[in-house]
């Protein structure tokens, strides 16, 4: 079962009908697995034994196809990368403590001027907030139209 819910994106993603069938899928493997090895150790298969094999199979196969057989990748994970080689070795070593006193104590129970400097950091270690517009007011507050973007990278 955790397999199937893992293929439809894990528990966030599946609603309490994909469950439903999603156990029947379950249950349905162990059947069909359960005749597949009374078919491997006694040799010889009877029809009505094969019939009811390829009619159970058969149902699983429509029960797989209503849940989706393609796997469903999970959500892009869109947390920050953070690059520590943009920060001075005094600003790695600043973060090191915010951060560890941040999983310590708890983001809420940082000081606002610390949280400020953790967040600061952050942006400069995943490349954002840096720049003439991140620290001068009058190049932030100009009017698109100013902006040569001609410069750009």
């Amino acid at each position: 079962m955790a397999n199937h819910v893992q293929d439809l994106g894990g528990p966030k993603h599946v609603t309490q009908s994909q469950f439903a069938l999603i156990r029947a899928a379950a249950t349905t493997t162990i059947i069909l697995e359960k005749w597949e090895l009374q078919f491997a150790t006694e040799g010889t298969v009877n029809i009505a034994d094969l019939l009811g094999y390829q009619t159970t199979l058969n149902t699983l196969r429509r029960v797989l196809e209503t849940l989706g057989l393609g796997r469903v990748s999970p959500p892009p994970d869109t947390s920050p990368v953070l690059d520590m080689s943009k920060l001075t070795p005094s600003e790695q070593q600043r973060f090191k403590m915010l951060t560890h006193t941040a999983t310590e104590v708890g983001l809420n129970a940082l000081s606002e001027s610390n949280a400020r400097e953790l967040y600061a950091l952050m942006e400069r270690a995943s490349g954002r907030g840096v720049g003439p517009s991140s620290t001068d007011a009058a190049y932030r507050d100009r009017p698109v139209r100013e902006i040569d973007y001609s410069r750009r990278r």
